[in-house]
């Protein structure tokens, strides 16, 4: 979001005659993040772009400096591969969802969690799991689950995996859209509580976070998190009350933890990841209509992808009873 606003700034001043201009870069492959998850400096596929070397950075910035639009972009972008669908293991498949390219750029031992797999990915990762291969997990074995053991999954025979699968399960059924969201909730990770406080390492006094789970609702998705964060923070879980029926009512019945807990203050921050990102957004539009002022902090929260993923697995006939 700070992005597209610095965008709209520099469009604005284009218009009035003042310099301005927005590069967007895709990864850059000598520094920061996407190098330090390379092994052996080989290759990383990173939302279907390669990372792009500093030195053609410098180039295309010199070439961007002579030009007059506001926005303007620099990536390269990896070749098309199949899609999950067309995957011929189960390797192949997840690899296709967490796009990844190249196997060997990647630890044998890193988890699909460490990999950057969100709640939506998961989502699609247990459907595929399910549909595709008859394998059933649950959503802390497919967090756990990295490459070596995709590997040792993609060579056993698939009849013997379907048997020893079938035992951990009741029945089994086609499931879709919101059944297959279900299912991947593991509820039995809710205490109870609405306000769950956090196990982190503050050294002194400071104003408490709070942090909004994604579509599994619990707290136990920060549990990583938790330890390297330096201030008081509370996960607001969700899906405690059942009879809540869209995310107004939601933020409606956090709003008074949120207010307990700040004691009097006027300030507040509040973290969305995921589906959460939703929640987070309506209860800074509800707190800041009682005159508090907070900052909103989004981790892979984007109501386009919300949207784009509720037209494509779910059927619902109303907002109302998509939200419900």
């Amino acid at each position: 979001m700070g992005n597209a606003v610095l965008e709209r700034i520099c469009e604005r001043r284009v218009e009035e005659g003042l310099p301005g201009m927005a590069i967007q870069w895709g990864a850059v492959g000598d520094v920061g993040l996407a190098v330090n998850m390379l092994e052996n400096r080989q290759q990383l596929e990173i939302g279907g772009t390669l990372p792009q070397r500093i030195s053609s950075c410098l180039e295309e910035f010199d070439k961007f400096m002579c030009q007059s639009r506001p926005i303007v972009a620099s990536m390269i972008v990896a070749e098309k591969r199949p899609s999950a669908s067309e995957a011929v293991n189960v390797l192949e498949a997840l690899m296709n969802i967490m796009n990844i390219k190249d196997l060997k750029t990647v630890s044998q031992t890193t988890s699909l969690a460490e990999l950057g797999m969100d709640s939506m990915m998961a989502v699609e990762i247990k459907q595929t799991l399910e549909r595709d291969y008859e394998i059933f997990l649950t959503p802390q074995d497919i967090r756990d689950l990295n490459i070596a053991k995709l590997t040792a999954m993609s060579t056993k025979d698939t009849k013997k995996q379907t048997k020893q699968t079938k035992k951990r399960v009741e029945k089994t059924e086609n499931l879709g859209g919101m059944q297959i969201l279900m299912r991947t909730i593991n509820v039995s990770l809710l205490d109870g509580q609405y306000c769950v406080q956090l196990p982190v390492k503050c050294g002194q006094k400071k104003n408490e976070v709070f942090l909004i789970p994604g579509i599994e609702g619990s707290a136990e998705i920060f549990t990583a998190l938790a330890p390297k964060l330096k201030l008081p923070a509370t996960c607001l879980q969700l899906g405690i009350n059942d009879s809540v029926e869209s995310i107004e009512d939601m933020a409606d019945l956090l709003i008074p933890h949120i207010l307990a807990r700040t004691k009097g203050r006027r300030d507040f921050v509040i973290v969305g990841y995921s589906y959460g990102s939703l929640v987070a957004i309506e209860l800074i539009r509800k707190l800041e209509a009682r005159a508090l002022v907070g900052h909103l902090i989004l981790l892979d929260g984007s109501p386009d992808y919300m949207k784009a993923i509720k037209f494509e697995h779910f059927v619902a006939a109303s907002e109302h009873e998509y939200q419900n």
